[in-house]
């Protein structure tokens, strides 16, 4: 399908994504005042979706949106099964992003009463699962205290140039730390590691996005795998000193940790292959069908 052909939802209906307009004049663009969510629909079933949707709509609740202007699941669930069938979709793994942006005009509004514009798109999404080349990068996490790092939020620009100094030094993402020096994730993931058998992650206290699919597995290796996570403030060296480390987001699922700057991790098939089993089991207690 050319992307001429590719179909989008646009405040409701469903449109050529080369025929969308939206106003110029508008927040979300001036100022990135928006938020959005990303997570995949695999043969129509949404793992989560439920959690994705409350996310999102957390995120419109800090930035002001009325409660009339609210997301609704079931609708936004009709919507993405008309997009899906649209873009030829529905019977195969693709990648749903929807992002709402504030539609109201002038400088920082103070009022709630801001008008949304609502994109779902969707893509085919492969799945990779290649062991993953990783820096150290130069750029922070924003401190919660000025920036909800619990939400989707559309000014997102620390993770994009984390991102930008991982293409550049030839790696596939970027580790990244709070103010304070502590590790907290990557410029698009979650981040675990095992040393000596015991599995370590970065806590909420360090600035994180807890993700949905973090949180699953924290669940996953808890609840089936009866191991114990090791949720803290970690130096870098923690990090790279470790055994083994992998990723976590909705998209990439559990993908495998190569190298980290100058330091390389050993392979753990047995234990990631009991995680994935695992996964995919709690995958099909949580989804959802369009």
């Amino acid at each position: 399908m050319s992307e001429s052909r590719n179909y989008i939802i646009l405040n409701g209906s469903c449109i050529p994504e080369n025929h969308a307009k939206i106003p110029a004049r508008t927040s979300g663009l001036y100022y990135g005042a928006g938020c959005f969510e990303t997570f995949i629909a695999d043969q129509g079933g949404i793992f989560k979706f439920d959690e994705h949707i409350d996310r999102l709509n957390r995120g419109l609740k800090y930035l002001g949106v009325p409660d009339s202007e609210i997301i609704d699941k079931k609708t936004v669930l009709q919507q993405i099964k008309i997009l899906l069938t649209e873009n030829d979709l529905l019977g195969k793994r693709s990648r749903i992003r929807i992002q709402a942006s504030l539609a109201d005009k002038g400088g920082y509004s103070k009022s709630n009463d801001s008008s949304l514009t609502v994109i779902i798109s969707s893509h085919v999404a492969e799945k990779n699962t290649e062991p993953k080349k990783l820096i150290v990068s130069e750029t922070n996490v924003v401190p919660s205290s000025a920036r909800p790092s619990s939400l989707k939020l559309s000014n997102m620009l620390h993770y994009r140039q984390a991102f930008r100094e991982a293409s550049m030094n030839g790696a596939d993402d970027a580790v990244m730390q709070t103010v304070d020096e502590f590790v907290a994730e990557t410029s698009i993931a979650n981040i675990f590691w095992m040393k000596n058998g015991q599995i370590f992650t970065p806590s909420i206290s360090c600035d994180i996005l807890p993700g949905i699919m973090r949180n699953s597995i924290i669940e996953i290796i808890k609840n089936k795998m009866k191991l114990k996570v090791n949720e803290g403030m970690f130096v870098i060296g923690k990090l790279t000193q470790a055994d083994f480390a992998w990723l976590t987001n909705s998209v990439m699922e559990v993908v495998p940790v190569s190298t980290i700057a100058e330091n390389s991790f050993q392979p753990n098939p047995d234990f990631l292959l009991d995680l994935q089993r695992n996964l995919e089991a709690y995958k099909k207690e949580n989804m959802q069908y369009v």
